[in-house]
């Protein structure tokens, strides 16, 4: 515990030691998070590429084919 004198009272602060794993899992979490997150826009949920490829089975150049003709509608964020 250390006294704080400015505000006339003893607090507890964590070691150096206990913040780092405090602050290394919440990074762990942080990253989990982040690697499956999903940006929603206006509700709707966006797909890759690669996710659209193997949801419907195409390679790259036909989903980009689909892409220029208008088959299938997209949009660049």
């Amino acid at each position: 515990m250390n006294y704080d004198r400015e505000r006339n009272r003893y607090t507890a602060r964590p070691s150096n030691a206990v913040f780092a794993q405090l602050m290394e899992g919440t990074l762990k979490k942080l990253e989990c998070y982040c690697s499956t997150a999903r940006p929603m826009l206006g509700g709707e949920v966006y797909l890759t590429g690669e996710e659209v490829c193997s949801l419907l089975r195409l390679s790259t150049r036909t989903l980009q084919d689909y892409r220029d003709s208008g088959t299938i509608a997209y949009c660049k964020i």
